[in-house]
C-alpha cells in the first residue's frame, strides 16, 4: 500500500498526520515506526476521528507525527506525545476555541487540549492505553513553544507544577 493513502480512519490518513514542511526543508525522513503508527491510529480512531463526526466538518492538522530530529528542529521537547504518534495540532474553520468547546461537550477521552490562541490552533492528545490505565507521569511543556493560553488536563502533575493556568476537567 502506498505510504499516503493509508487510512488511519475515514477521514484522517497517515500522510497528513506525518507531513511536515520543515521535514521537506531539512531532508528527514518523517515515518514512524510501527509503535507510533499504532498510537497514531489509535488518536485518529478514538479523538480525532469521533471529534470530527460531532463537529461535522473538516478537522485540518498542522503537525502531527515528529521523528526525534523533526521534533528537534522544530522546539519540541524531548518528551513530547509528537514523537510518539500521541498527539496532533489542529484547527477548523471556526478557531481552536469553538474545537476545544466541542470537544468539551462530547465527553471524548484525551490526555490534553492545549490551545494556542495566537497561533490559532489546538493540540490533542491521546495514549493508546488511556482507558486502560492512568499514567500520572507529567508532560513537559516546551519553553521554545507557543505558550497557551490554559490546558486542560486531568494529570495532577500538570496542574499542580505547570507554570500556565490549568483547568481540571470534571468527569
Amino acid at each position: 500500500m502506498l505510504y499516503n493513502t493509508i487510512q488511519l480512519s475515514p477521514n484522517f490518513n497517515l500522510s497528513e498526520l506525518t507531513h511536515s514542511q520543515a521535514a521537506i526543508e531539512n531532508a528527514i525522513d518523517n515515518t514512524p515506526d510501527e509503535k507510533s503508527l499504532e498510537n497514531l491510529k489509535n488518536l485518529c480512531e478514538n479523538l480525532l476521528q469521533p471529534l470530527r463526526d460531532r463537529l461535522g466538518k473538516p478537522i485540518h492538522v498542522t503537525s502531527g507525527y515528529r521523528c526525534e530530529e523533526l521534533n528537534r528542529i522544530v522546539g519540541g521537547v524531548p518528551t513530547s506525545q509528537h514523537v510518539k504518534g500521541e498527539a496532533a495540532d489542529c484547527y477548523c474553520t471556526d478557531g481552536p476555541e469553538f474545537l476545544l468547546q466541542v470537544l468539551l461537550d462530547s465527553g471524548l477521552e484525551f490526555d490534553q487540549a492545549i490551545v494556542y490562541k495566537k497561533k490559532r490552533f489546538l493540540h490533542l492528545s491521546l495514549k493508546l492505553l488511556y482507558f486502560l490505565y492512568f499514567n500520572p507521569a507529567a508532560m513537559p511543556i516546551s519553553t521554545t513553544s507557543p505558550m497557551p493560553e490554559y490546558i486542560y488536563t486531568n494529570n495532577p502533575l500538570i496542574l499542580s507544577f505547570s507554570p500556565y493556568e490549568c483547568i481540571p476537567l470534571r468527569k
